[in-house]
């Protein structure tokens, strides 16, 4: 369901909604059960616009926005906000995937149009890394501004002498994407922090963020995958965060997400003192 930002960033971009549009969640999603597949939702949630299905991680709602968008425009939208593709990254990665009719044909299946519905809510195909999710959650705190991701800060000679920073890099810069959808988004992420699917994580904390929860399905009869992405504080982030837990479920990864976040904004004005010259590194 971290996948969910992304496609209503494309439905609203797009112009086939706008902050008013409402979908009826009645528990399921039934436009494709004469064939056999009805989605379960988290919820009955009713007449639900992008904020609201965003807060409260609305299966029905998304299901419905990747039918309207199509599987090739999603992804479109995808790779623009880092998920799909390389970050960049020094140390090497897997390029994930983003499920679609060429890669399913090129394993040998066949595309129905019912698994855009599906791929739609994070699910079918899609394999998206850690690292992914980061960047994208970088990308949705910056409202469309995608870097590259480092971790080289800067290079210097053997002797001292020179010292090369490292800039960064912008991969993307998504300008077709309005103001006002920025903000819809950004409203859905907190509201799931204030009173959607995030906020038993987080009762009690003494800062403000945005976010967005997740729960993969393992096969194998194996427990859920737990994912989290967020940015805090929210109207102005400093840090950003994404927490996969294999097999951990999302209770999991909201707990390792709290805990990460408290311990930044506990200790943020501290930093760690320089290594005096001449001394090796433990």
């Amino acid at each position: 369901s971290t996948f969910k930002p992304a496609v209503a960033i494309g439905v609203l971009t797009e112009g086939l909604i706008d902050g008013n549009y409402t979908y009826y969640c009645g528990h399921a999603y039934t436009h494709y059960a004469a064939q056999g597949l009805t989605v379960r939702c988290t919820g009955s949630h009713g007449n639900a616009n992008v904020v609201w299905a965003l807060g409260k991680s609305c299966n029905s709602f998304f299901c419905e926005m990747g039918r309207l968008l199509t599987i090739n425009k999603m992804n479109e939208y995808c790779r623009r906000l880092g998920l799909g593709v390389e970050t960049g990254i020094e140390i090497g990665e897997a390029p994930g995937l983003l499920a679609g009719v060429e890669e399913r044909e090129a394993s040998g299946g066949i595309w129905n149009p019912g698994d855009t519905v599906i791929a739609a809510i994070g699910q079918s195909d899609n394999a998206i890394t850690p690292i992914q999710l980061c960047a994208y959650a970088v990308t949705l705190a910056n409202r469309g501004t995608r870097y590259k991701a480092h971790l080289v800060k800067s290079i210097r000679s053997y002797d001292g002498q020179t010292e090369t920073v490292i800039q960064p890099e912008i991969l993307e810069q998504m300008d077709d994407v309005s103001d006002e959808t920025w903000d819809l988004i950004h409203q859905g992420m907190l509201l799931t922090a204030t009173n959607g699917t995030a906020t038993r994580f987080f009762r009690g904390v003494d800062y403000d963020f945005a976010a967005k929860t997740g729960t993969a399905e393992a096969g194998n009869n194996g427990s859920d995958h737990g994912v989290f992405i967020g940015y805090a504080p929210a109207e102005n982030p400093e840090v950003v965060i994404s927490v996969v837990m294999e097999n951990g479920t999302a209770t999991a990864s909201g707990e390792v997400a709290r805990s990460v976040l408290d311990a930044y904004f506990a200790s943020r004005g501290e930093g760690t003192a320089q290594t005096p010259e001449g001394e090796l590194l433990d």
